[in-house]
């Protein structure tokens, strides 16, 4: 599991707070966790306010003379400092070092729940403006969606309870089941989406379904799937492989050719496999790095699977409003669309609530854009900022529950082996 670096900042006259000052000032802050030792009160109020573990340095090196604490005036100070720096400090570091990991454990665990949690709520809220224009949107919610008993049951909508997700969640989940020491057996996978398939699944998207039918499907899979993208001439990039991927970024070793694979087991379109390379990449800076890729991040990955997404990732970064991006136009379950819409979330909304409630007021497909938008919120801000109505009345959180603690412990396996 990756942590944070702690640094401890031995200083005299203030120099200890004036390190961290300095540190920030260069945006180190978020990347670490300080202890400070010194001998400045204005340094031991200061770390006080900030929340940063102070220790008198003249206490810690057994001094009886504030003299004793200046190298020009008594050099024996440093002598004695050495000479209990073993235990002491020791034990101080030890403690605080403790105290970090569990805060970082914590963090680590409340984002994975949230990418969990975001994409299960954002695909039953957008089921309630799945394939509806804006104005359609409008005019079935004329004070904007925000609760899943709100949800019109119409001929489409009323196949599902209010609260329930769709095929979305249903497919992260076969992905989810087949996570091995932090992998995902590819093969496995393939079995879980035919398993599933064969329960005569709600809402299975027309690309996924052709290609499952395939009679040979789990002898090769991935040449399967090829198969069904040349028929359509190699122009078929849905989101169908992009709407279950996140589940993949809870894990710390995942590399982006298995997740390219696993999207290759019904979409074998570049488009496709970059889009969910790069949904996971996010996912797991945001959760593991506590890092937010930027746009010149993205890029080059992007450009590594088809130069076409380089323009879907620059519009996401520039667009003030979801209306920039055509949410709900013809092609509202193209691949690219969905990926800009997530990436437009992350940059730009503030809140869970904020990037929920605005995917899915714009309409299009909106219960895929929600999953995958909800999904990179819920690891950036972590489930404890996911309103609890929301997950309080999701219908199936046993089921996410389970997934949830079965990725804390295989991470947790994977980090003891590690040491």
């Amino acid at each position: 599991m990756t942590q944070k670096p702690r640094i401890l900042i031995i200083g005299i006259g203030g120099g200890g707070m004036n390190a961290v000052r300095r540190m920030k000032e260069v945006g180190i802050p978020n990347a670490v966790d300080y202890i400070v030792i010194g001998t400045d009160h204005l340094s031991q109020r200061r770390c006080i306010k900030e929340g940063i573990p102070y220790y008198e340095l003249g206490d810690l090196a057994g001094a009886t003379d504030p003299c004793q604490m200046y190298p020009s005036r008594r050099p024996e100070f440093y002598k004695a400092l050495a000479e209990r720096a073993e235990k002491e400090i020791g034990d101080i570091i030890d403690y605080h070092f403790k105290r970090a990991t569990f805060r970082s454990v914590k963090k680590l665990k409340d984002r994975i729940k949230g990418c969990i949690y975001g994409q299960a709520i954002g695909d039953a809220l957008g089921l309630g403006t799945e394939f509806m224009t804006r104005a359609e949107v409008a005019a079935n919610y004329p004070d904007r969606l925000e609760r899943y008993e709100q949800i019109v049951q119409d001929s489409h909508r009323r196949r599902w309870w209010r609260g329930s997700w769709t095929d979305d969640t249903d497919m992260m989940l076969c992905i989810a089941r087949a996570r091995r020491n932090n992998h995902f057996d590819l093969q496995a996978v393939a079995h879980n989406f035919v398993r599933w398939f064969n329960g005569n699944p709600l809402g299975i998207g027309r690309h996924t379904f052709n290609v499952l039918c395939m009679r040979d499907y789990l002898n090769n899979p991935i040449e399967a799937s090829k198969i069904m993208w040349q028929i359509s001439g190699c122009d078929s990039a849905a989101n169908g492989g992009l709407m279950r991927t996140s589940i993949m970024g809870t894990s710390p070793t995942v590399n982006e050719n298995e997740v390219a694979d696993i999207c290759r087991l019904t979409h074998y379109d570049p488009r496709c496999t970059g889009s969910c390379v790069i949904v996971v990449n996010i996912i797991q800076n945001l959760i593991f790095k506590e890092h937010q890729p930027s746009p010149s991040e993205i890029l080059p990955i992007a450009n590594t699977y088809d130069t076409r997404i380089a323009e879907y990732i620059e519009l996401a970064a520039s667009a003030q409003s979801l209306d920039e991006l055509s949410v709900d136009d013809e092609s509202m379950g193209y691949t690219l669309k969905t990926l800009a819409v997530a990436l437009w979330s992350l940059w730009h909304c503030n809140s869970f609530h904020e990037g929920l409630t605005a995917v899915v007021n714009s309409g299009g497909d909106a219960d895929t854009n929600a999953a995958v938008a909800c999904a990179i919120l819920g690891a950036k801000y972590g489930f404890s900022e996911i309103p609890g109505y929301y997950a309080d009345n999701l219908l199936g959180t046993l089921e996410l529950e389970t997934i949830y603690n079965d990725t804390i412990a295989d991470i947790g396996n994977k980090t003891n082996r590690q040491h």
